[in-house]
């Protein structure tokens, strides 16, 4: 079960569901463009641009669109907001390594300066812009860097004195508010996403730690949440590492999907002897 749990902590926290065709609400203060209109813009552009990535059939981005809309109008004067439909921007998509959406890309003089992803309620969602024009360092600016595997980033957050490597946050799953710590993050991006181990590497070497207990949601097989518990990076890895019997990998019928679940049992695998070295450093 928590394999399923904390593949949703993999901050793209896609949610892909069939759902009306939605169209694009473009407010006087929020600018749709695609791949013809995106670099013109961008080269002229004399304000901060900040760029929300998303697809209709993606249920967070369409939760976050009236959030984005709001902000656009209240924050028009010192900004301007960009809306991205990835299928008619996938040149842009790809050129700014989107990998899953919501994505949100902050842009200043044609450089992009700061990249948050996922549901984010509005009070983080101004933080983390804020943050990122000021060059201000909080956990936030961590996490961030540790889903866009922005390593010398996370090297300079973890030498700035007012960042607890252990910190909890909370973060959006499921419509539920889930703790997590950075090396939960990061460790989660190793096993269910495309991320090296580089940086879980660099966390536990900052004193990150592998048991710390912080609370887990529960969901059942339609990933309603159903119950709380609670769980360590250890766990979750130990518990992906073991995972389905070769029997039940060999009766799924989706290859893609088998495929993935060896991949993720391969790497937590790598993970717990990672930890097995800093554990016995320790």
């Amino acid at each position: 079960m928590l394999k399923e749990i904390f593949y949703f902590l993999c901050v793209c926290l896609v949610t892909i569901k069939p759902v009306l065709a939605l169209e694009a609400l473009e407010t006087v203060s929020v600018k749709n463009l695609n791949d013809a209109q995106f670099e013109s813009f961008i080269q002229t552009a004399e304000k901060p641009v900040i760029i929300d990535f998303w697809a209709t059939w993606c249920d967070p981005c369409m939760k976050m669109k009236p959030i984005f809309e709001q902000l656009a109008n209240e924050l028009k004067e010192q900004y301007l907001f960009v809306s991205v439909n990835i299928d008619e921007g996938q040149q842009i998509a790809k050129k700014y390594g989107v990998t899953s959406i919501p994505t949100f890309k902050i842009i200043k003089n044609s450089t992009v300066i700061g990249t948050f992803m996922g549901y984010t309620v509005r009070e983080s969602f101004i933080e983390q812009v804020d943050n990122a024009i000021h060059k201000t360092i909080t956990l936030s600016t961590l996490l961030s860097a540790i889903q866009t595997d922005d390593k010398e980033l996370v090297a300079t957050c973890l030498t700035h004195k007012d960042i607890d490597v252990n910190g909890i946050t909370q973060i959006n799953v499921m419509s539920a508010t889930m703790p997590i710590t950075p090396l939960m993050m990061a460790s989660s991006k190793v096993i269910f996403g495309q991320s090296s181990f580089e940086i879980v590497s660099m966390l536990l070497k900052a004193g990150a730690q592998i048991d710390l207990e912080i609370d887990s949601l529960e969901f059942d097989k339609s990933m309603t949440v159903i119950g709380c518990g609670k769980t360590t990076v250890r766990l979750i890895a130990e518990q992906t590492a073991k995972g389905r019997s070769e029997e039940e990998l060999a009766a799924i019928g989706d290859e893609m999907v088998r495929q993935s679940m060896l991949e993720c049992k391969s790497k937590a695998s790598s993970l717990l002897e990672i930890f097995q070295i800093y554990g016995a450093k320790r």
